[in-house]
């Protein structure tokens, strides 16, 4: 008998426990969907390779701020660049990583003065 209301006690636990947790919702959108949102709600067009915002999900920013404080809120979310061009158009871009240092000649250990590596 003891058994059987140990046994109860312990699956009304794990019940009560279960019932009381539960995730965040996730608002998060893909990136291409929150640009065609901003083109419907801003008239901004957006010119990038599909391939840098594919698998981006973010949470959207509300549609009612301004232009310049969606694409710092974006820029803020995925690291891209956002340039603002002619004719309400937006370029979108990954940083370029800029690698700064020394190129020595192999036989002489020579710093060779004015070179750069493409």
């Amino acid at each position: 008998m003891k058994i059987k209301w140990s046994l109860i006690l312990v699956v009304l636990l794990l019940w009560i426990g279960t019932t009381g947790y539960s995730q965040e919702p996730d608002n998060t959108l893909p990136l291409q969907q929150v640009l065609e949102d901003i083109t419907r709600s801003h008239g901004y067009r957006f010119n990038y390779p599909t391939e840098i915002i594919r698998e981006i999900q973010v949470i959207p920013p509300d549609i009612q701020w301004p232009i310049d404080k969606i694409l710092a809120y974006l820029s803020d979310q995925t690291g891209l660049l956002y340039s603002e061009l002619p004719n309400k158009f937006i370029s979108i871009q990954k940083p370029v990583k800029a690698i700064c240092g020394y190129i020595k000649d192999r036989n002489t250990g020579n710093i060779l003065a004015s070179a750069t590596v493409q």
